[in-house]
This record gives structure tokens, C-alpha cells and sequence, in this order.
């Protein structure tokens, strides 16, 4: 395992660059793998966008790819919907690889302002990364892709990309770490079924759990907050930023304890569920509304958006969970909720429910230009 090393010099393996000024090692893009001399990178317009129909279509590894187990084919439909939105939207860049005209490979590339800001690096984020099927096409075309998102990025600026890709792609997946990208996190999502068996071997702990609706967790006073606030800021956190050592480690904390405010204050959340004990919540999860999402499944969905319990909160989770499984809230069907995959706490709890079901994995990657 390579270690961190201190100065200015070049790694033995070529393809990692150290960083003299966070003394970390940054990926550099491996090349001549395999042949991609054939394929062009350019930016799609608005009006060439159905060019992409037949990779779109063809996309087995959405973001969303879960929720099939419920709904056929959401996954491609919800993919090309977000390019649709990423085509007009005039900050946002979506590139496709071509060969002979036909096109092998796209993503998109959105700058994140709020990230930015908090973290003092420029940011952005790729969308769902698709590209053909094809053995020996896929790896090269989706690497070609990625190592120009870089260089735009690059010449734009510069600063931190973020892709999160299936699992299951591995030919993503390689392709991305070949491009000049470093896996720092896998996330697994489980989703709740209202629709099931409600069974649960939880025993309740205790805690007074309550929903917020819609921003009403704003109403919630500060000094109900002051032991959860104080665990967001002694705690040792894992997480994708967090394993950067190109990032500030402040800085990515401040960004943090700014996500557990906004959450509260209903920006990050469109539900909040609290588990209360002496006039203190020691337990938070949230989940957000996904409009676009619902439309198309036929269903409502909830999407996963922050949790934390403080040490004080032994044994909340569950208290949480078993509310969230028996409230369906906001009217929803299906409700996502994300951990990194080495929480083995938070897999315990979810075990309990028989409604909640792996729903899918996903790495999260940076990439430095």
C-alpha cells in the first residue's frame, strides 16, 4: 500500500503524481491500454442530444438502477431525462465520445457552486457515465471520455471531479481509474417497500421520534441541538471527502456541520425524522423529494439525504427506522436510504426491517486536473 510522502519527486508507479502541498499522492491518466486513437471527444448541443438515444437507451448501470426491481426500464428513462435537463442548462457541459460519427460514450460535467465555495477548490460532478456494450469498446471509449472531461475541466480552471459509477460497471469503473480517477468510497442503498411485510425484529429503545415536514424542522430550537451539533464536530467521520488528503480536513467539516444546518433548516431535507430523549435529538435522518423521479416511475419516491446519531443517541437508529418504515412518509412508496459500505452498524438496523432490500452499490471517485 503506498504511503504518503512528504516533498516534491515522482512516484515509481507512473500513473500517481505526488501533491507537495498536501503531501498526497494525486492519480495521472495511464495511457496507451488499449486503442482509442479513433475516437473524438466534443460537446453535444441541445439539438444533437437524440444522438445519444441508443447509448441512453441502452444504459444498465443508472443511478437509479434499484428502483427496476419496482419499476421496468426507470433507470435509462431517468438517465436521458437528466441529460435533457443538463442540455439546457447553460453552466452545465455534456460530452459524448465518437467514432465514425457514432457514439460510444457520454457524461455530463456540473459545476457544484455550494461545494465550491466550502471547500476552496473548484468542484464539479459528472453525471451518469453510459457508453456501448461492446467488449474491448466500452473501457477504451468511457476513458477517452473521461480523461477529455478532465482537460476541459482543466482548462476551465481546474479543481475536483466527482463521478460515482455502479459497481457492476467495471469497465467504467477501470476506465475512470485509468483516466486519472481514485475510488474513495463505496455507498450501498437499501430501499424501504411500504408496500410490504412490515415485519421487524427492532425492539424499540425509547426515544421520542418526530417527522418535520417541509422545513418545519427550522422550528426545532438551537439548544435542542447542542449534543448532536457537538458529535458532527468531535466525531471522526468517514466519507469520500474525508478520504481525500487533497482536501482541506477543516474545511471539509465545515462543509458538514453546513450540511446538518441546511438539513435542519429544510434546504438539504424534505423530510426530517428526529429521535428526541430529555429535550435533546440525539438522531437525524432526512430525505429529499425527487419530482422528475416520481413522474416517471409511477411511484413516489424518497431519496436518501443525511443521518447521524450522537453518542448519547445509543440505539436511536432503530427507533428512527421503525417510524420511517410504519409512517410512509410523504405519501411515499419506496424510500432510499445510503451508508458507506464498511457501516456495519447501520447494516444491523436495517436487517431488522423486513421491508427494507439492497437496492444497489456504488463507487464514488475523485479526479484532480
Amino acid at each position: 500500500m503506498l504511503q504518503p510522502t512528504s516533498g516534491s519527486g515522482t512516484a515509481s508507479d507512473p500513473r500517481l503524481a505526488i501533491c507537495p502541498d498536501r503531501h498526497c499522492y494525486r492519480r495521472r491518466p495511464v495511457r496507451n491500454l488499449a486503442d482509442s486513437s479513433d475516437i473524438d471527444v466534443n460537446e453535444v448541443l441541445p439539438t444533437d442530444l437524440a444522438t445519444l438515444d441508443p447509448v441512453l437507451r441502452a444504459h444498465r448501470f443508472s443511478l437509479v438502477r434499484g428502483l427496476e426491481r419496482y419499476v421496468d426500464d426507470v433507470g435509462p428513462s431517468y438517465t436521458r431525462q437528466a441529460y435533457e435537463r443538463a442540455a439546457r442548462d447553460p453552466a452545465t457541459m455534456v460530452l459524448a465520445a465518437r467514432s465514425d460519427q457514432r457514439v460510444l460514450a457520454a457524461t455530463t460535467i456540473s459545476p457544484a457552486a455550494w461545494e465550491s465555495g466550502l471547500l476552496g477548490t473548484r468542484v464539479g460532478h459528472l453525471g451518469d457515465v453510459v457508453g456501448v456494450a461492446e467488449p474491448g469498446r466500452r473501457e477504451p471509449a468511457v476513458r477517452r471520455l473521461l480523461e477529455a472531461a478532465g482537460a476541459r475541466w482543466a482548462e476551465a480552471g481546474g479543481g475536483m471531479l466527482v463521478a460515482r459509477i455502479d459497481v457492476d460497471d467495471a469497465d467504467a469503473v477501470v476506465a475512470a481509474q485509468r483516466a486519472g480517477f481514485e475510488v474513495l468510497e463505496t455507498t450501498i442503498a437499501y430501499l424501504n417497500d411500504n408496500d410490504a411485510e412490515p415485519g421487524t425484529t427492532h425492539a424499540p429503545r425509547g426515544f421520542e421520534v418526530r417527522c418535520h415536514p417541509h422545513g418545519s424542522a427550522g422550528e426545532i430550537p438551537a439548544t435542542a441541538l447542542d449534543v448532536l451539533m457537538r458529535s458532527v464536530d468531535e466525531t471522526d467521520r468517514i466519507g469520500h471527502l474525508y478520504s481525500d488528503r487533497a482536501l482541506d480536513p477543516d474545511r471539509v467539516q465545515d462543509l458538514y456541520r453546513a450540511w446538518v444546518t441546511n438539513t435542519f433548516r429544510g434546504d438539504h431535507g424534505d423530510v426530517v425524522y428526529t429521535a428526541w430523549r430529555d429535550d435533546q435529538v440525539l438522531g437525524v435522518l432526512s430525505w429529499t423529494e425527487d419530482g422528475d423521479l416520481d413522474e416517471l416511475a409511477g411511484i413516489k419516491v424518497l431519496r436518501s439525504g443525511f443521518g447521524a446519531v450522537a453518542p448519547e443517541g445509543h440505539g436511536a437508529l432503530g427507533d428512527l427506522y421503525a417510524a420511517v418504515c410504519r409512517d410512509r412518509p410523504l405519501g411515499s412508496r419506496l424510500v432510499e436510504s445510503t451508508t458507506q459500505a464498511g457501516n456495519e452498524a447501520v447494516f444491523t438496523v436495517w436487517g431488522r426491517f423486513a421491508s427494507m432490500r439492497p437496492a444497489s452499490a456504488n463507487y464514488v471517485l475523485h479526479g484532480w486536473f
